[in-house]
């Protein structure tokens, strides 16, 4: 049954059906047909979610609360937002010295 399901979801998105891909990270996560992978499942709940479906949204959030894979990206993520910072702060230095040359 699992196997049939399968193939339509993977029809379904392939013609831009949203909805396959978060019904992918169900399969994914509860492990039906498929061997549970929570890498994969976040990966389907987060292009659920990107293509503004709601329940790809809470279906994330879950994953997040639940501590299933996220915690890498989030520590990714808080990886980036303090590179992001660094160079923020560097470029409003540069402005800072820039406009004090003008005066």
């Amino acid at each position: 049954m699992h196997k049939l399901l399968w193939l339509w979801y993977e029809e379904a998105a392939k013609c831009g059906y949203i909805e396959a891909f978060n019904n992918f990270g169900v399969l994914y996560k509860e492990g039906h047909g498929v061997g549970q992978d929570f890498e994969r499942a976040f990966i389907c709940f987060e292009r659920a979610s990107n293509g503004s479906l709601s329940i790809g949204n809470y279906n994330l959030g879950l994953m997040y609360d639940q501590g299933l894979c996220a915690e890498k990206r989030l520590m990714v993520g808080m990886k980036k937002q303090k590179l992001l910072f660094k160079v923020y702060k560097i470029i409003k230095l540069f402005f800072k010295g820039f406009l004090c040359l003008q005066v």
